[in-house]
């Protein structure tokens, strides 16, 4: 019997000539995002937040994961509270002297609590009306002062605007952002008595209370922040003045609940693996910076958990008395962790208003140093990089920032030099510090630490991509040989080298090699990362003239 060969994906055994077309080009691969941060809310939104919780009602688990690439979606998200007020800073972290200064790409958010919707019930002359908010939690129970809506939802039901024999579902959400308890002044700098109600969505004018479910049901403005969970018509069904009577201001919603508990920041926990992030932001602070959920944060990227490398970022004290004095000092808890995964802040900070100056924490400080990172790319270092703060709580002398160097505790200061609050060194909390890189690869450079998180999650990806993710072809001894895989590393390495014209993740590379036991493939190679510099020495010679 005649040979077979395989042309084109079909097998014949019949002589000739054939020709048949590969391709000779080796795209690029993919850059991956570097700049992304997760944020489990376990307790700091408390009062405010849209969607569900990790535990919520209509959704749970990675269903209730949000995210968000700019601020103003964040904070609409959130609406407002302390993480609307941390927005500003982890994705405008420093103030922009005419060059852009990126801050956060995205921010991942889950709310690590338990939650039901709010409610609204209108019992009106001919039929009843019950909703469900799609929002979960206290932020969408409706808070009043007088006829005012001050936050949460509500509906307000009017006489028709064009025919004044109709009437007019409309449906709102009050925007006070709340008190800045460390200024004792609204976040956004509007009081309660001057917010405005933002307009959600209103009904056509209608007649009846079934035109109303038929909205209800159709209307995709609705169907986005609301549900329409049961209704009930009279054999009218009419909208009558009488109503308008029984609700002549706006109807609260109400009913909205929310538990923070442990069980529920262990559900946060369990959906966050798959997620492309790279820091997790911790919002656990001061005096419970050694919190039992801080502890599982760092459990979950140190212990092979994390499916990449990651690195959490937290807040410590915020002042002198808290620098090194105490079990929870800063200092302290820089000992206390040690890890090149985990990077503390120290000192609470001022910015400028129209008064003067008003306070802002160290965690507010802390999402202004993790926006400054994430902006950068992972080999620029974050030494000298200025911050938008205009005043430290806790201005370090020499000594204590000589102190919080050695201790691996990242401190900021108003550099004359630089005219500027920057970052004194971008360290890490590993206190074996001595060296730039350890014989265990560990480092206290934030840097070389992203720099290798980088390289391994872009290896990984592309060569899971290029190997594993052809649907008809292998991967298997014959089509994936140990030189293919030299090959592409060669060429990887190669794209994330740096070049007089191009800054990049590494210096140079060497020493691939690929051997085979069984089905396993093992590659090993040589590089230098593109090191940080943070130390110059000029020496001036006095000559004789």
């Amino acid at each position: 019997m005649a040979t077979k060969i395989n042309i084109n994906g079909k097998l014949t055994s019949l002589p000739g000539v054939y020709a048949v077309t590969k391709s000779g080009i080796a795209n690029p691969p993919t850059n991956l995002s570097y700049g992304n941060i997760l944020i489990i809310d376990d307790g700091i939104g408390a009062g405010y937040g849209a969607g569900s919780g990790s535990q919520g009602t209509f959704k749970q688990g990675a269903d209730s994961v949000y995210e968000f690439e700019s601020l103003q979606t964040f904070r609409d998200f959130v609406k407002g509270g302390e993480l609307w007020n941390l927005a500003l800073p982890l994705f405008r972290p420093a103030r922009s002297s005419g060059e852009v200064i990126n801050g956060v790409s995205k921010v991942f958010l889950i709310h690590a609590r338990e939650s039901t919707p709010a409610s609204l019930l209108l019992e009106l002359k001919n039929g009843t009306l019950e909703l469900q908010t799609l929002d979960e939690g206290v932020n969408a129970n409706g808070t009043k002062s007088g006829d005012k809506l001050l936050s949460g939802y509500g509906a307000k039901l009017t006489k028709g605007q064009v025919d004044k024999n109709k009437y007019q579902l409309s449906f709102y959400h009050g925007t006070f952002k709340g008190l800045d308890a460390l200024n004792n002044v609204p976040f956004d700098g509007i009081a309660a008595a001057e917010s405005k109600p933002a307009l959600i969505v209103s009904s056509p004018e209608v007649a009846t209370i079934a035109e109303l479910v038929t909205w209800m049901n159709t209307s995709v403005a609705f169907k986005a922040g609301f549900k329409l969970k049961a209704s009930t018509v009279t054999t009218t069904g009419a909208l009558a003045t009488d109503d308008l009577t029984k609700y002549p201001e706006v109807i609260a919603a109400a009913g909205g609940t929310e538990t923070y508990s442990p069980e529920a920041f262990e559900a946060a926990l369990r959906t966050i693996n798959n997620l492309d992030f790279t820091f997790l932001f911790s919002t656990k602070y001061a005096d419970e910076i050694l919190s039992a959920n801080n502890q599982q944060l760092v459990q979950f990227i140190t212990d092979g958990s994390s499916k990449f490398e990651r690195f959490m970022l937290g807040a410590a004290q915020a002042d002198k008395a808290g620098f090194n004095t105490g079990a929870n000092s800063s200092i302290s808890a820089a000992k206390y962790y040690n890890s090149d995964k985990v990077i503390l802040v120290h000192g609470a900070a001022k910015l400028t208003n129209a008064s003067g100056f008003k306070l802002v924490s160290q965690l507010y400080k802390a999402a202004a140093v993790l926006g400054r990172i994430a902006g950068l790319s992972p080999q620029t270092p974050a030494t000298f990089k200025r911050i938008g703060i205009n005043g430290e709580v806790h201005k370090l002398d020499e000594g204590e920032l000589e102190l919080a160097n050695e201790n691996g505790l990242l401190v900021t200061y108003y550099d004359f030099e630089l005219d500027d609050y920057v970052i004194l060194q971008g360290v890490n909390t590993l206190q074996n510090n001595e060296y730039l890189v350890n014989e265990d690869a560990s480092s206290h450079s934030i840097a070389v630490k992203r720099i290798t998180a980088q390289l391994n999650k872009e290896i990984v990806v592309n060569a899971k991509r290029r190997f594993f993710g052809k649907d008809n072809v292998g991967p298997n001894r014959n089509t994936v040989t140990e030189a293919d895989l030299k090959a592409w590393l060669e060429g990887f390495l190669l794209s994330k080298t740096a070049t007089a014209l191009t800054d990049n993740l590494i210096i140079r590379y060497g020493n691939v090699n690929a051997t085979v036991t069984g089905d396993k493939y093992y590659v090993q190679y040589e590089f230098v990362p593109n090191f940080e510099v943070n130390k110059m020495v000029i020496t001036g010679v006095i000559l004789e003239a």
